[in-house]
């Protein structure tokens, strides 16, 4: 690959996160995407610019993929391919989009693995005296269900998205959008249970650095402000109702509504919510390998990821009777139509509700 190509592309991947508001490891994934394929020589000699990256190469790109990846790894590898073409077209670096006309190989529908409620409960119980991290672990599955945050949201939390007194939590979802959702009791009392090994792990992940400057200092004083506010918040939490600071007596909580994009959004990498051995911010990778090994400890034969937990989630709401849209918000979904794909419900619930409420079902409906 050229090093006018890979320009091009590290210019695409600064605007998708700075304008579009991706996510580090969406960006990473864009990037990868077009590398390989920037990299890619089926017999017609080096890529040195944008211009000669044509349809021959698009094509030969994607037939190459054919046979070692699903075809939904194909289709969303044709999908970075057209979005960056249609950045450089829409900056007049290009003049035609070579991916447009390539077709879009067909992608089998799947249903995601949902646990019942039962193994999820067992999966919450698995982290023991025995685990290194076992707060912390506790902390991280409780919120991945109680919250329903996909995992990257859940690995870029900071201290100050967190609200112990109402249980609440701020998350960044795609493209930098804002939104508050219910964490639930059991989340706030594991997040409190972890506090304490969080700021060991940060301590002893600066005793490996030699020296720190004013403005890590600075950070760390800050970080400790936050722990103690959060302590404080789940401590002075009253038995009564819960009223959000500066909500008026009545007035609904903005639960799970896609909040506006802040003009500013400084990013405080010394505060992440869920640290390492080393006191940095947990990867997805981490918590993928967790919930996998507890998983499997708790004798789930289902493969089990991160997502099992959230389409649990919205699964449960959904059998409970949450309607459609409520679990969009919360999921932060922008499309109703991607929250449909969560309505696998069984068949046995679908045949129940279809019985109590359809007028001319068996049990002719309840009035």
């Amino acid at each position: 690959m050229s090093d006018a190509i890979g320009e091009h592309i590290e210019r695409f991947s600064e605007w998708l996160r700075v304008e579009k508001g991706y996510s580090p490891h969406t960006v990473s994934n864009y990037r990868r995407d077009l590398q390989e394929f920037a990299a890619t020589d089926r017999g017609f000699g080096p890529a040195n610019t944008v211009q000669d990256l044509d349809l021959r190469r698009v094509r030969a790109f994607i037939y190459s993929l054919h046979g070692r990846n699903k075809n939904s790894s194909v289709a969303r590898k044709l999908s970075a391919l057209r979005t960056f073409f249609r950045y450089l077209r829409k900056n007049e670096v290009i003049a035609h989009d070579p991916a447009a006309t390539v077709a879009t190989p067909k992608v089998e529908g799947y249903l995601p693995t949902v646990l019942s409620v039962d193994e999820i409960f067992s999966l919450l119980e698995m982290p023991g005296p025995s685990d290194t991290f076992a707060a912390r672990d506790r902390a991280a599955l409780e919120l991945l269900y109680a919250a329903g945050i996909r995992v990257a949201e859940l690995t870029a939390l900071n201290l100050d998205q967190v609200d112990l007194t109402e249980e609440m939590v701020r998350i960044k979802g795609k493209g930098n959008k804002e939104r508050l959702v219910p964490m639930g009791t059991p989340a706030r009392e594991a997040i409190l249970a972890y506090l304490p090994q969080r700021e060991i792990l940060l301590r002893s992940g600066q005793g490996q650095k030699p020296s720190k400057s004013r403005n890590q200092k600075q950070r760390q004083g800050q970080i400790k402000e936050q722990e103690q506010r959060l302590r404080q918040q789940g401590q002075g939490q009253d038995q009564g109702p819960r009223q959000q600071q500066g909500q008026e007596p009545g007035q609904k909580r903005d639960q799970g509504r896609i909040l506006p994009r802040p003009s500013k959004k400084p990013e405080i990498s010394a505060r992440p919510l869920f640290v390492n051995a080393r006191g940095g911010r947990l990867t997805t990778r981490s918590i993928e390998r967790l919930v996998k090994t507890y998983a499997e400890r708790a004798g789930i034969a289902a493969r089990v990821s991160p997502h099992a937990l959230r389409h649990s989630f919205a699964t449960h709401l959904l059998e409970m009777g949450a309607d459609l849209r409520t679990v969009q918000e919360l999921l932060g979904h922008a499309s109703l139509s991607t929250t449909q794909r969560y309505t696998h419900l069984n068949l046995e619930h679908l045949t129940a509700v279809y019985d109590k409420t359809h007028p001319f079902s068996r049990g002719g409906g309840q009035k």
